[in-house]
């Protein structure tokens, strides 16, 4: 009955633009297979604990590099730390998701029938992310930096008397 007015041309190139965007998606993510989680172990001293942080590079824009125990550059506290590399660029605000999905640490003892939770902690990374978030700027490939969880020589004796036997890194809880 009427033309159609810019706005309806408006809604229909960006409903357009939406489905290709979509269907540009799922064709990518169909042609990958996604990798199963992987158990890794930790360093001395605690060699006998599984921790699953190799779920960070199954994102396919990381690759976890190294993992030791030290102090960290920032605060020079005791430390978990592992040494991260980027493998594709992503935004720093990218970054930050992904490792928000990483961010809640808990040692546990696997019983027989259920596991015990023998300490907490949250996962840190450099504060030059949270600033690279604000103003837009790139992880580059092959750029390394690292994260940690912040664990003193006491706590570490504390969890192999306790017999810790995995670290479990989820989605932090608020």
């Amino acid at each position: 009955m009427f033309g159609e007015t810019s706005r309806m041309k408006a809604k229909k190139h960006w409903i357009g633009w939406v489905g290709a965007a979509l269907a540009a998606t799922a064709l990518g993510a169909s042609s990958e297979e996604p990798s199963a989680p992987t158990k890794t172990k930790l360093p001395e001293p605690l060699t006998g604990v599984s921790t699953n942080f190799g779920d960070l590079a199954l994102t396919g824009y990381f690759e976890v590099s190294q993992a030791e125990f030290g102090r960290t550059k920032k605060l020079d506290e005791e430390s978990l730390l592992w040494t991260v590399k980027v493998v594709k660029p992503l935004t720093c605000r990218h970054a930050i998701s992904l490792l928000h999905g990483l961010s809640d640490a808990h040692f546990y003892r696997e019983l027989k029938k259920s596991r015990l939770e023998l300490r907490s902690a949250e996962l840190h990374y450099p504060n030059w992310i949270d600033h690279g978030m604000v103003n837009r700027q790139i992880l580059h490939q092959d750029q390394e930096f690292q994260v940690w969880i912040l664990l003193s020589a006491g706590e570490i004796t504390n969890l192999r008397l306790r017999q810790a036997d995995t670290l479990e890194f989820t989605p932090l809880r608020r």
